[in-house]
């Protein structure tokens, strides 16, 4: 999906990942932003400002110059892993 940016000059897109059942994608986050409930220290520095949370949502946005070789450049190698080394089941 792109749309307007924030300075309405640029375009934004939004990569969606949405797991299947019985997966989760863990992912790390800065403690600044508020720390979940279940979230697990993450060994960067001292383990005080990040944390690994889990979650079967989410997504990532881009927005700027280049846009779409942002976007590919970002998806790509995950796509690619996939192919490689992923079995889909149903």
């Amino acid at each position: 999906m792109a749309m307007p940016g924030p300075t309405g000059s640029q375009d934004t897109a939004f990569v969606y990942f949405q797991m299947r059942r019985p997966f989760e994608a863990r992912f790390e986050k800065s403690n600044l932003r508020g720390k979940e409930e279940g979230s697990i220290p993450s060994p960067r520095n001292d383990g005080t400002m990040h944390s690994y949370e889990t979650s079967v949502s989410f997504f990532y946005m881009h927005y700027g110059q280049e846009l779409i070789a942002k976007a590919d450049r970002f998806t790509r190698p995950f796509e690619d892993y996939r192919a490689e080394h992923c079995l889909l089941l149903g």
